[in-house]
């Protein structure tokens, strides 16, 4: 990827992320009457790696740690038309390398998988943070 296109991509990430933390998410009766879709039964940890591998300099050489997966939902921006979309959410800290060669640290990012589909992404430019639960490597 080259570097325009990998900069247009992180501007249009951080766009949609603060839009999207202004929306007003589901209320708690909302999420207990919400359908999930069926527990994740893929090897979810490859599919994320799959998935973020080629947006790094240094491809396969990121260390990655997957909380397991959990109930969870996203909500797009209100200028997207606001769905809010339920799932199974895998929180992640990655560490990958810059082109100096050095790792940058790990990071949190989410994944929001649905019927064994990987269909939403929020990175720490969208407003991801770390999950307080415990993470395995």
């Amino acid at each position: 990827m080259n570097p325009i296109q990998s900069m247009k991509r992180v501007a249009t990430i951080v766009l949609i992320g603060m839009m999207a933390g202004c929306a007003q998410g589901p209320s708690p009766r909302e999420n207990a009457d919400a359908d999930y879709g069926a527990p994740l039964s893929i090897n979810y940890r490859e599919t994320i790696r799959d998935h973020m591998d080629p947006t790094f300099f240094f491809w396969r050489t990121a260390q990655y740690r997957f909380t397991k997966p959990y109930p969870g939902w996203f909500q797009d921006p209100e200028e997207l038309g606001g769905e809010i979309h339920y799932g199974y959410k895998v929180d992640v800290l990655i560490n990958a390398r810059k082109q100096n060669g050095k790792y940058m640290g790990f990071e949190p990012y989410m994944f929001l998988f649905r019927d064994n589909m990987l269909i939403r992404e929020l990175s720490p430019e969208t407003g991801a943070k770390r999950s307080n639960r415990p993470y395995e490597d």
